[in-house]
């Protein structure tokens, strides 16, 4: 029944605690929401139907008030719960705990790696590729998290991560940001796997290479494809130079209309004087 399953959901909610340096953020009717939405009566709706539906569940609950205040009765640590439920609900990508799911599963049937580095690497590769085989869409794969599910410490993972994208088996699709409070999206290439004996397939199986190869197609494509953008933005700067330069020579005065027209020169009287003296014997002969 929809309003007891809510009703769970909300005492789990209560064990809210405000996050703390170092810890993710989350809003308190985080927990809440993602039981709620991972609900079958719920899985479809959109937000507003959703909210709809569960504030019906509310009027009937003995701690929930009977006016518009049910909500901030029922979440006083939220400012504005509705905002904060409409906000969260799109937030919320995997409604159900998926890395707990891949944990599990990453226990029961563990992925082989051609390049083992460690166990704990072992571990990071076959929880990664377990989270990505059961959702779509990108996979997040944050330091912290997993520090503490791999007892490591963060700058490991982030050494894991690296590896597995030069062999190829992560592949970074958005970048993250501190400031947005947005994690690395990555996407793992499972189909590198052969997932009955969960070992990764060779690469001459797949008639591929991985990309750390040196000889990589893969790989010389990619540079391929840098250079040619390269080339577009220089271009690009180049027609737009000219083009600027252009208008800016049009906007400057002609100095052709302003050169001044040369003129016979004409001698002073002193240059006059000097040049009869200098030439009176020829005059005298004559």
């Amino acid at each position: 029944m929809l309003s007891e399953y809510l009703r769970q959901a909300w005492e789990a909610n209560n064990a809210y605690q405000p996050p703390t340096h170092g810890r993710h953020f989350r809003t308190p009717m985080w927990e809440f929401v993602r039981r709620a939405k991972a609900h079958s009566d719920l899985v479809g709706l959109d937000v507003f139907e959703a909210l709809a539906a569960i504030e019906s569940c509310f009027r009937y609950w003995d701690s929930a008030s009977e006016d518009d205040d049910c909500w901030k009765a029922l979440f006083p640590n939220s400012d504005d719960p509705k905002e904060e439920f409409i906000y969260t609900w799109d937030s919320i990508k995997w409604p159900r705990n998926e890395l707990d799911r891949a944990q599990a599963e990453a226990t029961a049937l563990p992925l082989k790696p051609h390049r083992c580095f460690s166990a704990g690497y072992a571990r990071f590769i076959s929880i990664a590729g377990h989270l990505q085989n059961g959702v779509s869409g990108p996979i997040l794969l944050p330091c912290a998290t997993f520090s503490q599910l791999l007892h490591c410490a963060p700058m490991a993972i982030s050494r894991y991560r690296r590896w597995a994208q030069n062999d190829g088996l992560l592949k970074l699709t958005s970048k993250g940001s501190r400031v947005q409070r947005k994690a690395d999206e990555f996407s793992f290439a499972v189909e590198l796997f052969d997932w009955k004996i969960r070992e990764q397939i060779p690469a001459e199986v797949l008639n591929r290479c991985l990309p750390s190869s040196p000889k990589c197609y893969t790989e010389i494509q990619e540079k391929e494809r840098k250079r040619e953008i390269q080339e577009t933005q220089e271009k690009q700067e180049k027609n737009e130079g000219q083009e600027m330069k252009g208008k800016t020579r049009a906007l400057l005065p002609d100095k052709r209309k302003c050169a001044v027209k040369q003129s016979p020169y004409i001698p002073t009287v002193d240059e006059v004087a000097r040049e009869l003296q200098k030439t009176a014997h020829l005059r005298t002969c004559m």
